[in-house]
């Protein structure tokens, strides 16, 4: 279910990252395929969670890559931050949320950080309900401009114990 990206992806990563709907509440944009390659290599080839760095893993369902998932470690280890990306092709069957609770209990097991968090836009009610369903708490939310367009920004957290 995840797995590190790789060369071979480039085709489902273009298709589902090229979706301006998916698009709209990420801090990614569509790029070339030269860019998403070199990418892609990347990713494959980085120190997972590595401190002060985002670590991006593929979400995998009948062998094809259908989402990613971001992490990045804040320098000290005291946090890491989660974000993630599924095709509209295959939501709504649960794979996001099982993807995000492997990645989870990856973080857990393979860094000394103490919470995770994750943002996102009020207005993206499918993430809201992944990171409930995930067991993350709302903590916190601020007014936010987000490419070009003013929203409410919900901070969720997720502590060790």
């Amino acid at each position: 279910m995840i797995r590190r990206l790789c060369a071979d992806d480039l085709v489902a990563f273009q298709s589902y990252r090229s979706d301006p709907e998916l698009a709209r509440f990420q801090g990614w944009s569509a790029t070339s395929d030269e860019a998403a390659l070199v990418f892609l290599n990347d990713m494959h080839a980085m120190t997972l969670f590595e401190t002060g760095k985002w670590s991006q893993l593929g979400i995998v369902d009948d062998g094809r890559l259908v989402g990613d998932i971001g992490v990045y470690v804040d320098d000290q280890q005291c946090y890491a931050e989660l974000g993630f990306t599924l095709s509209q092709t295959v939501q709504g069957r649960g794979i996001a949320t099982r993807a995000v609770k492997e990645v989870i209990d990856m973080i857990w097991s393979c860094t000394n950080v103490d919470r995770i968090q994750s943002l996102t836009d009020a207005r993206n009610s499918r993430a809201i309900l992944l990171l409930d369903r995930v067991g993350m708490t709302l903590v916190g939310q601020s007014a936010a401009d987000y490419k070009g367009e003013s929203c409410i920004e919900l901070s969720y957290t997720l502590s060790r114990s």
